[in-house]
Protein backbone atom coordinates (compact mmCIF):
# COMPACT_ATOMS: atom_id res chain seq x y z
CA UNK A 1 0.00 0.00 0.00
CA UNK A 2 1.06 2.98 -0.92
CA UNK A 3 2.25 5.94 1.54
CA UNK A 4 0.51 9.06 1.84
CA UNK A 5 2.95 12.15 1.25
CA UNK A 6 2.48 15.61 2.98
CA UNK A 7 2.52 18.64 0.65
CA UNK A 8 6.46 20.53 0.42
CA UNK A 9 6.53 24.09 0.17
CA UNK A 10 10.32 25.10 -0.61
CA UNK A 11 11.54 28.43 1.12
CA UNK A 12 9.04 27.63 4.09
CA UNK A 13 11.95 27.25 6.84
CA UNK A 14 13.30 31.07 5.44
CA UNK A 15 10.55 32.38 6.02
CA UNK A 16 9.45 31.61 9.67
CA UNK A 17 13.17 32.25 10.26
CA UNK A 18 12.74 36.01 8.95
CA UNK A 19 9.71 36.02 10.46
CA UNK A 20 11.13 35.15 14.09
CA UNK A 21 13.97 37.38 13.17
CA UNK A 22 11.77 40.48 12.81
CA UNK A 23 9.86 39.47 15.61
CA UNK A 24 12.94 39.44 17.72
CA UNK A 25 13.94 43.25 16.40
CA UNK A 26 10.99 44.30 17.13
CA UNK A 27 11.11 43.30 20.43
CA UNK A 28 14.54 44.28 21.54
CA UNK A 29 13.94 47.78 19.67
CA UNK A 30 10.74 48.16 22.24
CA UNK A 31 13.01 47.12 24.62
CA UNK A 32 15.95 49.18 23.81
CA UNK A 33 13.57 52.18 23.77
CA UNK A 34 11.71 51.55 26.69
CA UNK A 35 15.31 51.39 28.36
CA UNK A 36 16.11 54.62 26.41
CA UNK A 37 12.75 56.09 27.81
CA UNK A 38 13.34 55.23 31.54
CA UNK A 39 16.97 56.45 31.08
CA UNK A 40 15.66 59.91 29.73
CA UNK A 41 12.92 59.85 32.45
CA UNK A 42 15.35 59.40 35.46
CA UNK A 43 18.25 62.05 33.57
CA UNK A 44 15.21 64.42 33.88
CA UNK A 45 14.56 63.31 37.35
CA UNK A 46 18.02 63.50 38.46
CA UNK A 47 18.27 67.17 36.34
CA UNK A 48 14.77 68.34 38.70
CA UNK A 49 15.90 67.21 41.73
CA UNK A 50 19.23 68.82 41.15
CA UNK A 51 17.63 71.84 40.31
CA UNK A 52 15.42 71.98 43.76
CA UNK A 53 18.53 71.35 45.98
CA UNK A 54 20.25 73.99 44.13
CA UNK A 55 16.86 76.28 44.75
CA UNK A 56 16.31 75.78 48.20
CA UNK A 57 19.83 76.51 48.96
CA UNK A 58 19.66 79.40 47.40
CA UNK A 59 16.58 80.91 49.02
CA UNK A 60 17.96 79.36 52.46
CA UNK A 61 21.09 81.92 51.20
CA UNK A 62 18.86 84.73 50.25
CA UNK A 63 16.53 84.45 53.33
CA UNK A 64 19.22 85.00 55.57
CA UNK A 65 20.64 81.21 55.86
CA UNK A 66 18.24 80.03 58.56
CA UNK A 67 19.86 76.74 58.59
CA UNK A 68 22.96 75.17 57.25
CA UNK A 69 23.38 75.08 54.04
CA UNK A 70 26.67 72.69 53.19
CA UNK A 71 24.97 69.28 54.13
CA UNK A 72 22.14 70.31 51.13
CA UNK A 73 24.80 71.05 48.60
CA UNK A 74 26.37 68.23 49.78
CA UNK A 75 23.82 65.86 48.52
CA UNK A 76 23.69 67.32 44.54
CA UNK A 77 24.79 64.88 42.20
CA UNK A 78 28.72 65.29 41.99
CA UNK A 79 27.99 64.93 37.66
CA UNK A 80 25.63 67.87 37.45
CA UNK A 81 27.34 70.42 39.73
CA UNK A 82 28.24 73.75 37.80
CA UNK A 83 28.85 77.62 37.78
CA UNK A 84 26.05 78.02 40.14
CA UNK A 85 26.47 75.20 42.24
CA UNK A 86 30.05 76.74 43.08
CA UNK A 87 29.03 79.96 43.85
CA UNK A 88 26.66 78.87 46.38
CA UNK A 89 29.18 76.59 47.86
CA UNK A 90 31.03 79.68 48.33
CA UNK A 91 28.48 81.63 49.63
CA UNK A 92 27.36 79.20 52.30
CA UNK A 93 31.19 79.20 53.86
CA UNK A 94 33.01 82.50 53.16
CA UNK A 95 35.59 81.54 55.72
CA UNK A 96 39.09 82.07 55.42
CA UNK A 97 40.36 78.92 57.37
CA UNK A 98 39.04 75.88 59.35
CA UNK A 99 40.79 73.85 61.70
CA UNK A 100 39.86 71.12 64.30
CA UNK A 101 40.95 72.60 67.76
CA UNK A 102 39.73 68.87 69.23
CA UNK A 103 38.41 65.80 68.39
CA UNK A 104 34.75 65.64 67.43
CA UNK A 105 33.73 62.93 69.60
CA UNK A 106 29.71 64.11 70.13
CA UNK A 107 28.46 66.77 70.93
CA UNK A 108 30.27 69.29 73.06
CA UNK A 109 28.47 71.34 75.39
CA UNK A 110 30.15 74.31 76.27
CA UNK A 111 32.99 75.84 74.12
CA UNK A 112 35.29 78.79 74.30
CA UNK A 113 37.69 80.98 71.83
CA UNK A 114 39.38 84.47 72.40
CA UNK A 115 42.08 86.06 70.94
CA UNK A 116 45.15 87.57 72.69
CA UNK A 117 45.26 91.16 73.01
CA UNK A 118 47.64 91.64 70.26
CA UNK A 119 46.00 89.15 67.94
CA UNK A 120 48.49 87.20 67.39
CA UNK A 121 47.20 84.26 69.44
CA UNK A 122 43.72 82.60 70.26
CA UNK A 123 43.09 79.67 72.91
CA UNK A 124 40.29 77.30 72.43
CA UNK A 125 38.43 75.72 74.99
CA UNK A 126 36.57 72.29 73.64
CA UNK A 127 35.06 70.79 76.90
CA UNK A 128 38.25 68.23 77.05
CA UNK A 129 41.47 68.48 79.40
CA UNK A 130 43.38 70.94 77.80
CA UNK A 131 43.40 74.62 76.39
CA UNK A 132 45.30 74.87 73.03
CA UNK A 133 47.06 78.06 72.04
CA UNK A 134 47.46 78.78 68.27
CA UNK A 135 48.64 80.95 66.34
CA UNK A 136 46.27 83.15 64.89
CA UNK A 137 48.11 83.91 61.64
CA UNK A 138 49.14 80.59 60.60
CA UNK A 139 46.02 77.99 62.71
CA UNK A 140 49.45 76.43 63.69
CA UNK A 141 49.28 74.59 67.75
CA UNK A 142 51.69 76.61 70.04
CA UNK A 143 51.01 75.32 73.36
CA UNK A 144 48.35 73.10 75.02
CA UNK A 145 47.86 73.53 78.89
CA UNK A 146 46.13 70.36 80.36
CA UNK A 147 44.34 70.46 83.69
CA UNK A 148 47.29 69.38 86.54
CA UNK A 149 44.26 67.03 88.13
CA UNK A 150 43.25 66.03 84.55
CA UNK A 151 39.79 68.03 84.98
CA UNK A 152 37.78 68.98 82.35
CA UNK A 153 38.77 72.64 81.63
CA UNK A 154 34.78 74.93 81.11
CA UNK A 155 35.59 77.81 80.36
CA UNK A 156 39.14 80.22 80.13
CA UNK A 157 39.80 84.10 79.05
CA UNK A 158 42.44 86.43 78.51
CA UNK A 159 43.29 89.16 80.58
CA UNK A 160 42.70 92.64 78.57
CA UNK A 161 46.92 92.86 78.64
CA UNK A 162 47.24 89.12 77.01
CA UNK A 163 50.15 87.94 79.74
CA UNK A 164 47.65 86.45 81.56
CA UNK A 165 44.57 83.45 81.12
CA UNK A 166 42.33 82.10 83.40
CA UNK A 167 40.86 78.85 83.53
CA UNK A 168 38.19 77.12 85.36
CA UNK A 169 37.13 73.78 85.64
CA UNK A 170 34.91 70.97 86.02
CA UNK A 171 35.89 70.59 90.00
CA UNK A 172 35.40 73.77 90.61
CA UNK A 173 39.22 75.24 90.59
CA UNK A 174 39.92 78.66 88.98
CA UNK A 175 43.74 79.14 87.96
CA UNK A 176 45.86 81.42 86.54
CA UNK A 177 48.21 80.89 84.46
CA UNK A 178 50.98 82.97 82.54
CA UNK A 179 49.95 82.83 78.50
CA UNK A 180 52.86 82.33 77.38
CA UNK A 181 54.69 79.68 79.35
CA UNK A 182 51.04 78.28 80.81
CA UNK A 183 52.83 77.99 84.13
CA UNK A 184 50.37 77.87 87.13
CA UNK A 185 50.20 81.58 89.27
CA UNK A 186 47.36 81.45 91.44
CA UNK A 187 44.70 78.73 92.34
CA UNK A 188 41.59 79.72 93.83
CA UNK A 189 38.65 77.19 94.93
CA UNK A 190 34.69 77.59 94.20
CA UNK A 191 33.18 75.50 96.01
CA UNK A 192 33.57 72.35 93.79
CA UNK A 193 31.20 73.26 91.59
CA UNK A 194 31.38 73.50 87.75
CA UNK A 195 32.87 77.15 86.21
CA UNK A 196 31.10 78.72 83.60
CA UNK A 197 32.11 81.96 83.06
CA UNK A 198 35.56 83.52 84.18
CA UNK A 199 37.19 86.98 83.91
CA UNK A 200 40.34 88.81 84.76
CA UNK A 201 39.74 92.71 85.23
CA UNK A 202 42.19 95.21 83.11
CA UNK A 203 44.42 95.51 86.16
CA UNK A 204 45.56 91.99 86.46
CA UNK A 205 44.01 92.70 90.57
CA UNK A 206 40.83 90.81 90.13
CA UNK A 207 39.45 87.56 89.15
CA UNK A 208 35.80 86.72 88.61
CA UNK A 209 33.89 83.21 88.28
CA UNK A 210 30.73 81.96 87.30
CA UNK A 211 29.50 78.67 89.03
CA UNK A 212 26.70 76.41 88.73
CA UNK A 213 25.85 76.64 92.30
CA UNK A 214 24.12 79.83 93.15
CA UNK A 215 26.93 82.23 93.44
CA UNK A 216 29.45 84.56 91.56
CA UNK A 217 32.37 85.09 93.01
CA UNK A 218 35.03 87.64 92.85
CA UNK A 219 38.87 87.33 94.54
CA UNK A 220 41.83 89.91 94.70
CA UNK A 221 44.78 88.65 93.14
CA UNK A 222 47.33 90.30 95.70
CA UNK A 223 45.14 88.69 98.63
CA UNK A 224 43.94 85.70 96.96
CA UNK A 225 41.03 86.64 99.04
CA UNK A 226 37.40 86.20 98.00
CA UNK A 227 36.18 89.77 97.87
CA UNK A 228 32.56 89.56 96.93
CA UNK A 229 30.26 86.68 96.39
CA UNK A 230 26.88 87.34 94.68
CA UNK A 231 23.93 84.88 94.73
CA UNK A 232 20.17 85.05 94.55
CA UNK A 233 19.83 87.29 97.11
CA UNK A 234 20.31 90.02 94.39
CA UNK A 235 19.07 87.68 91.74
CA UNK A 236 22.60 87.13 89.86
CA UNK A 237 23.69 83.97 90.79
CA UNK A 238 25.05 81.06 88.10
CA UNK A 239 26.42 83.44 86.38
CA UNK A 240 26.87 82.19 82.73
CA UNK A 241 28.57 85.83 81.41
CA UNK A 242 31.10 87.72 83.71
CA UNK A 243 32.87 90.57 82.43
CA UNK A 244 34.74 93.89 83.62
CA UNK A 245 34.47 97.18 82.55
CA UNK A 246 36.95 98.93 80.76
CA UNK A 247 38.13 100.90 83.97
CA UNK A 248 37.53 97.44 86.04
CA UNK A 249 35.36 99.32 88.32
CA UNK A 250 32.27 97.67 87.31
CA UNK A 251 31.20 93.74 86.82
CA UNK A 252 28.82 92.65 84.46
CA UNK A 253 27.69 89.11 85.13
CA UNK A 254 24.84 87.86 83.08
CA UNK A 255 22.59 85.03 85.33
CA UNK A 256 21.61 81.63 84.37
CA UNK A 257 18.50 82.96 85.43
CA UNK A 258 16.92 85.74 83.15
CA UNK A 259 18.78 88.90 84.52
CA UNK A 260 21.90 91.07 84.01
CA UNK A 261 23.56 93.13 85.94
CA UNK A 262 26.03 95.51 86.86
CA UNK A 263 28.36 95.42 90.25
CA UNK A 264 30.47 98.67 91.34
CA UNK A 265 33.38 96.81 92.55
CA UNK A 266 34.24 100.09 94.71
CA UNK A 267 31.44 99.29 97.30
CA UNK A 268 30.29 95.95 95.89
CA UNK A 269 26.78 97.20 95.45
CA UNK A 270 24.72 96.68 93.09
CA UNK A 271 24.11 99.37 90.19
CA UNK A 272 21.60 97.50 88.37
CA UNK A 273 19.66 94.16 87.72
CA UNK A 274 17.23 93.79 84.63
CA UNK A 275 15.72 91.20 82.34
CA UNK A 276 18.34 90.16 79.70
CA UNK A 277 16.15 87.33 78.17
CA UNK A 278 13.12 85.99 78.00
CA UNK A 279 14.35 82.83 79.21
CA UNK A 280 17.82 81.87 80.75
CA UNK A 281 20.27 84.41 79.61
CA UNK A 282 23.32 82.36 77.91
CA UNK A 283 25.79 85.12 77.44
CA UNK A 284 25.96 88.75 77.74
CA UNK A 285 28.54 91.80 77.25
CA UNK A 286 29.37 95.57 77.41
CA UNK A 287 30.12 97.60 74.73
CA UNK A 288 33.46 98.76 73.80
CA UNK A 289 32.63 102.05 75.84
CA UNK A 290 30.77 100.04 78.48
CA UNK A 291 27.39 102.51 77.54
CA UNK A 292 25.43 99.04 76.37
CA UNK A 293 24.47 95.76 77.57
CA UNK A 294 23.76 92.98 75.23
CA UNK A 295 22.40 89.53 75.79
CA UNK A 296 20.82 86.28 74.60
CA UNK A 297 19.23 83.25 75.66
CA UNK A 298 16.81 80.69 74.97
CA UNK A 299 14.18 83.00 73.36
CA UNK A 300 15.63 83.39 70.38
CA UNK A 301 16.00 87.29 70.76
CA UNK A 302 19.02 89.84 71.46
CA UNK A 303 18.23 92.00 73.95
CA UNK A 304 20.05 95.92 74.65
CA UNK A 305 20.08 97.89 77.78
CA UNK A 306 21.90 101.25 78.67
CA UNK A 307 24.35 100.04 80.94
CA UNK A 308 23.52 103.66 83.14
CA UNK A 309 19.52 103.33 83.20
CA UNK A 310 19.17 100.31 82.31
CA UNK A 311 16.35 101.03 80.03
CA UNK A 312 15.52 98.53 77.50
CA UNK A 313 16.67 99.97 74.03
CA UNK A 314 15.30 97.24 71.57
CA UNK A 315 14.65 93.04 71.30
CA UNK A 316 14.88 91.69 68.30
CA UNK A 317 14.22 88.22 67.42
CA UNK A 318 17.23 85.98 65.66
CA UNK A 319 16.69 82.95 63.21
CA UNK A 320 17.43 80.64 66.10
CA UNK A 321 19.00 80.27 69.73
CA UNK A 322 21.79 82.35 70.06
CA UNK A 323 24.85 80.85 72.68
CA UNK A 324 27.03 83.79 72.27
CA UNK A 325 27.45 87.38 71.47
CA UNK A 326 30.46 89.47 70.45
CA UNK A 327 30.82 93.18 70.11
CA UNK A 328 32.85 94.18 67.54
CA UNK A 329 35.65 96.20 68.72
CA UNK A 330 34.02 99.58 66.85
CA UNK A 331 30.78 98.92 69.48
CA UNK A 332 28.65 99.36 66.22
CA UNK A 333 27.76 96.04 65.68
CA UNK A 334 27.15 92.90 67.15
CA UNK A 335 27.54 89.47 66.01
CA UNK A 336 25.66 86.53 67.69
CA UNK A 337 26.58 83.13 67.17
CA UNK A 338 23.53 80.50 66.81
CA UNK A 339 22.00 77.03 67.13
CA UNK A 340 21.69 76.57 63.60
CA UNK A 341 25.52 77.31 62.91
CA UNK A 342 24.66 80.48 61.41
CA UNK A 343 26.67 83.48 62.66
CA UNK A 344 23.93 86.71 62.88
CA UNK A 345 25.32 90.63 62.74
CA UNK A 346 23.24 93.06 63.65
CA UNK A 347 23.58 97.39 63.80
CA UNK A 348 24.43 97.86 68.22
CA UNK A 349 22.57 100.81 67.87
CA UNK A 350 19.10 100.11 66.04
CA UNK A 351 18.94 96.44 66.12
CA UNK A 352 18.74 96.34 62.46
CA UNK A 353 19.84 93.00 60.97
CA UNK A 354 23.12 93.47 58.77
CA UNK A 355 24.18 89.56 57.51
CA UNK A 356 25.21 86.54 58.18
CA UNK A 357 27.93 83.98 57.59
CA UNK A 358 27.25 80.69 56.99
CA UNK A 359 29.32 77.72 57.15
CA UNK A 360 29.34 75.68 60.47
CA UNK A 361 27.26 72.44 59.99
CA UNK A 362 26.15 72.57 63.72
CA UNK A 363 25.49 74.70 66.61
CA UNK A 364 28.09 77.37 67.33
CA UNK A 365 29.39 77.65 70.96
CA UNK A 366 31.25 80.81 70.73
CA UNK A 367 32.85 83.52 68.46
CA UNK A 368 35.71 86.19 69.07
CA UNK A 369 36.93 89.20 67.14
CA UNK A 370 40.14 90.16 66.96
CA UNK A 371 41.62 93.48 68.48
CA UNK A 372 41.48 94.93 65.02
CA UNK A 373 37.99 94.38 64.15
CA UNK A 374 39.61 92.32 60.81
CA UNK A 375 39.53 88.68 61.99
CA UNK A 376 35.96 86.81 63.28
CA UNK A 377 36.68 83.14 64.89
CA UNK A 378 33.62 80.90 65.59
CA UNK A 379 33.48 77.50 67.63
CA UNK A 380 31.03 75.04 67.07
CA UNK A 381 29.70 71.57 69.18
CA UNK A 382 32.21 69.64 66.87
CA UNK A 383 35.12 71.34 67.85
CA UNK A 384 35.42 73.25 64.05
CA UNK A 385 36.64 76.66 64.21
CA UNK A 386 36.47 78.86 61.36
CA UNK A 387 38.04 82.24 60.85
CA UNK A 388 36.58 84.90 58.69
CA UNK A 389 37.89 87.71 57.13
CA UNK A 390 35.50 90.93 57.36
CA UNK A 391 36.52 92.70 54.74
CA UNK A 392 37.38 95.66 56.94
CA UNK A 393 39.11 98.46 54.71
CA UNK A 394 42.20 100.13 55.47
CA UNK A 395 42.21 103.84 56.22
CA UNK A 396 42.69 105.78 53.43
CA UNK A 397 46.15 107.73 53.31
CA UNK A 398 46.44 111.00 54.05
CA UNK A 399 49.06 113.82 53.57
CA UNK A 400 49.26 117.01 55.83
CA UNK A 401 51.16 119.77 55.80
CA UNK A 402 51.86 123.05 58.00
CA UNK A 403 50.89 125.34 54.82
CA UNK A 404 47.32 125.46 52.65
CA UNK A 405 47.13 122.90 50.53
CA UNK A 406 45.80 124.07 46.92
CA UNK A 407 45.45 122.19 44.08
CA UNK A 408 46.57 118.63 43.27
CA UNK A 409 46.67 115.84 40.68
CA UNK A 410 48.13 112.98 39.14
CA UNK A 411 51.07 112.57 37.12
CA UNK A 412 50.90 111.23 33.59
CA UNK A 413 51.55 107.61 34.35
CA UNK A 414 49.57 107.90 37.55
CA UNK A 415 52.73 107.26 40.06
CA UNK A 416 53.37 110.69 41.42
CA UNK A 417 51.05 113.07 43.04
CA UNK A 418 52.03 116.57 42.33
CA UNK A 419 50.28 118.92 45.65
CA UNK A 420 50.48 122.75 44.74
CA UNK A 421 50.74 124.21 48.49
CA UNK A 422 50.45 128.16 49.41
CA UNK A 423 53.72 129.26 49.89
CA UNK A 424 55.12 126.12 49.97
CA UNK A 425 56.02 124.94 46.11
CA UNK A 426 55.12 122.04 44.45
CA UNK A 427 55.21 118.76 46.55
CA UNK A 428 55.84 115.29 44.66
CA UNK A 429 54.27 111.85 46.49
CA UNK A 430 54.66 108.38 46.02
CA UNK A 431 51.11 107.52 44.95
CA UNK A 432 51.13 104.06 46.46
CA UNK A 433 52.50 105.08 50.21
CA UNK A 434 51.69 108.80 50.13
CA UNK A 435 55.34 109.56 51.22
CA UNK A 436 57.31 112.20 49.93
CA UNK A 437 58.97 110.97 46.16
CA UNK A 438 62.24 110.08 46.11
CA UNK A 439 62.42 111.97 43.02
CA UNK A 440 62.90 115.58 44.86
CA UNK A 441 63.36 116.14 48.82
CA UNK A 442 62.58 119.67 48.37
CA UNK A 443 59.41 121.16 47.42
CA UNK A 444 59.92 122.78 43.92
CA UNK A 445 60.77 126.13 44.24
CA UNK A 446 57.87 128.22 43.12
CA UNK A 447 56.87 130.74 45.67
CA UNK A 448 52.82 130.03 45.62
CA UNK A 449 51.06 126.70 43.13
Amino acid sequence: RRRRRGRHFPGLGRVLATAARDRAQTAQKAEESARKEADEKSERLRQELYITQIRAAQRILEGGGSEPVKPLLAQCDTDLRGWEWERLNWLADRSDRTLQCAQPNGSMGAGFISYSSDGRRFFTVANDDSMRIWDADTMRLLHEFKDPDGAQIGTAAYSPDGTLIVVGSSTGLVRVVNALSGQVLHTFKADNHWLRSVAIDPANSRVAAGTWDLSTIVWNLKTEQREFVYGSDVELDRGEAVQFSSDGSQLLIGSLGNQVGLIDLRSGKTLLVERGAGFVVLDAALSPDDGRIASVGQDARLWMRDARTGRLIYSVATSSRMSALAFHPSGDFVACAGDDGVIAFFDSWNGEKLGTLCGHESPLLDICFDPDGRWLLSLDNRGTVKRWHLGVREPPAAFSDTNPLRSATFSPDCSTIYIGGLNRGIILLDAASFEPSSRTQDPLPFAAA
